[in-house]
């Protein structure tokens, strides 16, 4: 007998639990995340939680390479809405992706506003600016002579600018190349790294310093990371 109330009892219970998952999955699809609707990047350094640090990439520009971020966000509704104000000439933003894309940066930006707006019609705000500048960055391209990693004369491996001080540590690095091999005097995407390279290629011609991949605007820092791993 008890072991049949027992039974009864833990039947109740997991069938309470099942109902109760699902009126919570209801709540969260019919009104988005129970997190409020927030902005994680780009935003004023020093913000927020976490804080963006004031050497993130988000903050700085070369001059007449394309600048080229996603915003991030969290909480709310998707799909999200994202639009920008007191945009520098030339800066544009997908308004599904939040991919955000200034072709042609030569002078510094103050103040650029990103409103993003959910499902629900929840809007948040950001701000920021970028820093158009030589300073910090450092240019590798695997089919130049090893040089000290300027545009003119960029690095020809990892190996070099990892060899650098820890003052180089939040410098912003672009790969004109990508990761490749030389052979013959051409230029060619090393096999280990084709399938991850031509994914961000978008059939785009492998030349210049503005391919549009994942690694070209990371700090030496962050690659630094990946290379323990």
């Amino acid at each position: 007998m008890q072991k049949k109330a027992y039974g009864i009892i833990k039947a109740i219970t997991i069938f309470t639990i099942i109902l109760l998952s699902i009126f919570a999955l209801q709540i969260i699809l019919a009104y988005g995340n129970v997190n409020e609707l927030e902005i994680i990047a780009p935003k004023e350094a020093g913000t927020g939680n976490p804080a963006l640090n004031e050497n993130a990439r988000y903050f700085r520009a070369y001059p007449g390479i394309e600048y080229k971020i996603k915003a991030a966000v969290i909480g709310g509704k998707y799909p999200y809405i994202y639009s920008l104000s007191n945009a520098p000439e030339s800066m544009t933003i997908d308004r599904k992706s939040g991919t955000i894309i200034w072709a042609n940066p030569q002078a510094s930006a103050q103040n650029i506003g990103l409103t993003v707006t959910d499902a629900n019609g929840n809007s948040v705000q950001s701000s920021w600016s970028i820093n158009v500048t030589s300073d910090s960055f450092i240019f590798v391209d695997a089919c130049a002579r090893r040089g000290d990693g300027t545009i003119s004369n960029p690095f020809n491996s990892i190996e070099d600018f990892l060899a650098l001080d820890s003052s180089y540590v939040s410098d912003i690095v672009y790969f004109g190349m990508g990761y490749m091999i030389c052979r013959f005097g051409e230029a060619q995407l090393h096999p280990e790294h084709q399938a991850a390279v031509l994914t961000e290629m978008e059939e785009m011609p492998i030349s210049g310093w503005d391919i549009p991949m994942k690694m070209s605007r990371l700090t030496s820092e962050e690659i630094n990371s990946l290379r323990q791993i």
